[in-house]
């Protein structure tokens, strides 16, 4: 009886954990730990590109970063 009700938890928390039901989409590319390195970065007066250069990716995505 209490296996059934750990594993019914078990069951809804992993559920809970993914995106959708599917678990599909795009991993993010950087944790919160990094997006904050790099939102200081920019106060200190890094260029969007100089950031950009700094973690191998796009202008975009540092843009995005930014301005969540």
């Amino acid at each position: 009886m209490d296996l059934m009700r750990v594993s019914r938890e078990y069951l809804e928390l992993k559920e809970k954990s993914k995106k959708n039901s599917r678990g599909a989409g795009r991993k993010p590319r950087f944790t919160e730990e990094e997006k904050n390195i790099i939102r200081a970065q920019r106060k200190e007066g890094k260029t969007i590109k100089e950031l950009a250069t700094l973690n191998n990716c796009s202008f975009g995505v540092i843009h995005k970063i930014l301005h969540e």
